[in-house]
């Protein structure tokens, strides 16, 4: 039954804590802008949120860990589309979802008993993504979307800072 599977997960997890490794989730926001220029400039990008879940190693000093996370954009513009010599007020919006597999090192500097920052490196991976997109001919209320699935082929490897917080809720 369900809750036979939740108080297993509930033990699982508190022996896991007890043994300095922390199964940690949440959520991120994040905005990717581009390096070419003509498309900051033209397109509005919006933070996105998505999913954050991974195991940790708590050292004396530092937290190492691997986990999955999510980034992407939301974003818009509104233009005009030319069809057979006919200017259309047409508005393109969208999202574009990236999910990650990753490691981090962070230095945990504790405030009180119940709050503490973070701050370090992560590498990531992505493993696959989702591109979506919305064409909205506003003037008649007519729109059309299109899904493309990214492989991972198509990406680098990514690095960057790693900040953070911890709230302890017992």
């Amino acid at each position: 039954s369900l809750k036979i599977v939740f108080i297993f997960v509930f033990v699982h997890i508190t022996t896991l804590a007890q043994k300095n490794i922390t199964i940690f989730s949440g959520y991120n926001f994040s905005k990717i802008k581009y390096k070419q220029n003509n498309i900051n400039e033209n397109v509005n990008f919006s933070f996105n949120r998505g999913l954050n879940i991974g195991i940790e190693y708590r050292f004396p000093k530092i937290f190492a860990g691997f986990g999955f996370f999510q980034r992407g954009s939301g974003l818009s513009r509104a233009t005009m589309l030319n069809i057979g010599g006919i200017d259309y007020n047409i508005n393109i919006s969208g999202q574009e979802v990236y999910n990650y597999l990753s490691a981090h090192i962070v230095y945990p500097h504790k405030l009180n008993q119940r709050l503490e920052l973070f701050g370090g490196i992560q590498i990531g991976k992505s493993n696959n993504g989702e591109s979506l997109a919305n064409l909205k001919f506003t003037d008649f209320n007519s729109s059309r979307s299109d899904n493309i699935e990214l492989e991972s082929e198509d990406f680098n490897i990514d690095q960057g800072i790693k900040l953070g917080m911890n709230y302890m809720l017992n």
